[in-house]
């Protein structure tokens, strides 16, 4: 169904806008006289999770019972003349109302409509359908979406991003206003079935416990949005079996206020008819239309047209609540396509969305020689990545009560004279880079974070000068400085960072830490070709998530303490120990209690590729669990070019389509002849299966 057909299926409503002005819209926000004589719990709406990160006032303590979240003042149209420059607003928490700037992006919004009960049980946009009479009367409609609540899975999410697995629908929402008038376009993703839309909170804030920074950027899912039934009494027997029958339309407003950081109109001053919802920017967003052209076809009086004019047509709340697949892409079709795509602008630049992992980041930084800064707590692997790849790379350990001659050197003075003599860190530095002239080297300044400002100053000039001191001790030009620290909420001994010292840094990247990028980094095979993590400690990890960190609190040490860099250890001793697990060596890292179930874990049998290519597996020692799955697919890897097609065989008909999509990505990753290969293999799959044979 075309987009007009589709929207000539939401009546148009007639709206008093002033004091004679009749406005005709399709989608709109009820005035105050509609609020007079309702129920306090259909004069309050809860904020979506969507709408507290645009910037609703959603103040905690205003919880209502009816609604079970955090509550806020719904905008409401002022219909009143002496009321220039406000409009009228719900007050959360009663029923009474109350008034607000028109500037005021802080309230929320809850969009009504009016649908004929033919077009509703008929038309196939907006899908199925569900009543509720629990309460308050409600309705949903599978296809009519919009972004709500945060997404559960944060970390999981992100990590499919930065992978690559996220396929953009060609859908886009509008976020919150900024400075200059425009509203932010959100990107709708689809992974897993569902989707999600990247939202950066207006404020700091905290959502069901989760505390959200205004810095960072959260998913948030797009699901149907529930309707309260404001006529449902009038509504014929086919919808509400006691009903009258008076109305043949049925009036929703949604039950959640779903919109905020959007003003009624954006002036700071007290203009005529500024109040007034045919002039408002509410109401173009609303509808999706152009005010001005609204109003010059007589939709609302001309005469009380503003100057400003809102143009929302086409990127609208009625051009994206209806849920649309038909724009889907598979992640192939997307990357060829953007890459193809990419247009010059008008200032000689293109755009390119294509998603970065962050070790890309950091060998682009380090090949441009832009000086830049690790965040994350510890254990997280900010070393480790620069000496992966930068294995000469020379390292500055800032610590307390550090020697200033071990990192500035020092002055000696012989018959008068003084002399320079520089720290050993630089001599080494200045070999290594002379030796390479034409590849950039690392000068790592590590716990620059966890020493005191007076430490700190020691590397100012190295970070902001590039030298030690003015024209002494003056870096090589193929040296790039990295620094890497925690933050002052990631340990107890961390300091914060004086500003000068902070924007030096080209980009600073944050390390979380992270299941997938730990599993998938340690799968990877060391030269002597053993995996860099020992195969049992990764699937170990993948099955107990929890214990990947645990909080480490110096006022009352705990007997251990885990991280990735733990892990790794584990991993170590499992290694140097010709592959025994000691259980006792084990307990001294992780703790006796996670070192028994560790060795019960590890009695667990694996597949080993060697069976896979034989056709002698013991389905029995397949995982169920999806997570331990991932961590077989990624042992998987190390397979050769010769064995990955009984490998992807093995995965398609024991693991699922999910697992293969995902073993592909890594096999083939950074490698044009195995994606090449991947593809050949994918249009002939089931060449070699009758091949295998499996014991049941």
């Amino acid at each position: 169904m075309s987009k007009e057909k589709r929207e000539d299926c939401i009546h148009n409503v007639k709206i008093k806008s002033g004091e004679k002005d009749i406005v005709i819209d399709k989608i709109y926000i009820e005035g105050y006289k509609n609020y007079r004589n309702i129920p306090p719990e259909l004069a309050v709406a809860g904020a979506s999770d969507f709408a507290i990160m645009l910037g609703a006032d959603a103040d905690r303590n205003r919880l209502q019972s009816a609604t079970n979240q955090p509550c806020g003042d719904i905008i409401l149209r002022s219909t009143l003349s002496q009321m220039d420059g406000y409009v009228d607003i719900a007050r959360a928490g009663t029923a009474s109302q109350g008034s607000t700037r028109v500037n005021d992006t802080s309230g929320l919004i809850c969009p009504c409509m009016a649908l004929p009960i033919s077009a509703v049980q008929n038309n196939p946009d907006f899908g199925q359908f569900h009543v509720s009479t629990t309460g308050t009367p409600t309705v949903w409609f599978n296809k009519i979406v919009y972004p709500q609540k945060l997404a559960d899975d944060q970390v999981a999410i992100n990590n499919a991003f930065a992978r690559g697995e996220l396929v953009e629908t060609g859908k886009v929402y509008s976020g919150a206003i900024r400075p200059d008038g425009s509203l932010k376009p959100l990107i709708e993703y689809e992974y897993n079935g569902k989707k999600y839309v990247s939202v950066a909170p207006m404020y700091d804030t905290e959502i069901r416990g989760m505390k959200l920074s205004k810095d960072d950027e959260y998913w948030v899912e797009v699901s149907p949005i529930v309707w309260n039934i404001t006529n449902f009494d009038d509504l014929s027997t086919q919808i509400n079996p006691r009903g009258t029958g008076r109305s043949n339309d049925i009036l929703l407003r949604s039950q959640s206020g779903i919109i905020s950081g959007l003003p009624f109109f954006p002036s700071r001053e007290d203009n005529l008819y500024e109040n007034e919802w045919q002039n408002s920017m509410i109401r173009a967003f609303l509808n999706g239309c152009s005010i001005h052209d609204q109003i010059n076809h007589k939709n609302g009086l001309e005469k009380k047209k503003l100057p400003q004019n809102f143009d929302f047509r086409g990127r609208g709340f009625i051009d994206v609540m209806f849920d649309e697949t038909t724009k889907t892409q598979t992640k192939a079709q997307t990357t060829t396509s953007a890459k193809e795509s990419q247009q010059v602008y008008g200032y000689g630049v293109k755009i390119s969305t294509e998603q970065q992992s962050v070790d890309d980041q950091i060998k682009f930084l380090i090949d441009k020689n832009m000086p830049f800064m690790l965040h994350g707590p510890s254990g997280v692997g900010k070393s480790r990545r620069i000496k992966e790849l930068d294995p000469d790379c020379v390292m500055i350990q800032l610590r307390d009560g550090i020697l200033p001659e071990e990192v500035i050197g020092k002055t000696a003075y012989e018959n008068g004279t003084s002399t320079w003599l520089p720290p050993t860190w630089y001599t080494t530095l200045c070999d290594i880079c002379a030796k390479e002239p034409n590849k950039n080297h690392v000068l790592f300044i590590d716990e620059i974070t966890n020493v005191r400002p007076y430490e700190q100053s020691l590397v100012y000039n190295i970070v902001l000068e590039h030298s030690i001191d003015g024209n002494k001790g003056r870096l090589p030009s193929n040296c790039v400085v990295v620094a890497a620290g925690n933050s002052i909420f990631e340990s107890d001994a961390a300091h914060n960072m004086p500003e000068p010292l902070y924007r030096r840094f080209y980009n600073h990247i944050n390390l979380p830490i992270n299941i997938e990028s730990f599993v998938k980094w340690g799968s990877e095979t060391n030269a002597d070709g053993r995996p860099k993590v020992h195969p049992i400690v990764l699937a170990y990890i993948a099955s107990h998530r929890d214990l990947i960190s645990s909080k480490y609190d110096s006022e009352k040490p705990p007997k251990y303490a885990l991280d990735p860099r733990g892990w790794e250890q584990v991993s170590d001793i499992i290694y140097d120990n010709d592959e025994v697990l000691s259980l006792d060596l084990i307990a001294n890292k992780i703790g006796r209690e996670n070192a028994i179930d560790f060795c019960n874990f590890a009695q667990t049998p694996l597949v080993t590729i060697d069976e896979i290519v034989s056709g002698k597996v013991d389905t029995k020692k397949i995982p169920r669990d999806f997570n331990a799955q991932r961590v077989l697919c990624l042992t998987l890897r190390v397979a050769t070019e010769e064995q990955v097609p009984q490998v992807r065989n093995f995965i398609k008909k024991y693991l699922g389509a999910e697992n293969l999509a995902y073993f592909d990505s890594v096999w083939s990753e950074g490698s044009a002849e195995r994606t090449l290969l991947i593809g050949r293999l994918q249009g002939n799959l089931d060449i070699n299966e009758h091949d295998l044979i499996y014991k049941e």
